[in-house]
């Protein structure tokens, strides 16, 4: 996924949520798209708290 899929992506979602999301946290697996700037700029610009973990989603158990 492109770091500008994720933006729109998030954006919808504000949107869908009446634009009120502050303090929602944004779980994300850590990928370079969610650790993009605008990313960033953008989760603290609506006061969203994001959550990465260290390992991978994929090395979850």
């Amino acid at each position: 996924m492109r770091t500008d899929l994720t933006l729109e992506a998030l954006d919808m979602a504000v949107t869908e949520h009446g634009g009120d999301v502050a303090g929602a946290i944004m779980p994300s697996e850590g990928g370079t798209r969610y650790t993009a700037e605008v990313i960033k700029q953008a989760s603290e610009l609506h006061g969203l708290r994001r959550s990465m973990r260290r390992e991978s989603v994929f090395d979850v158990q």
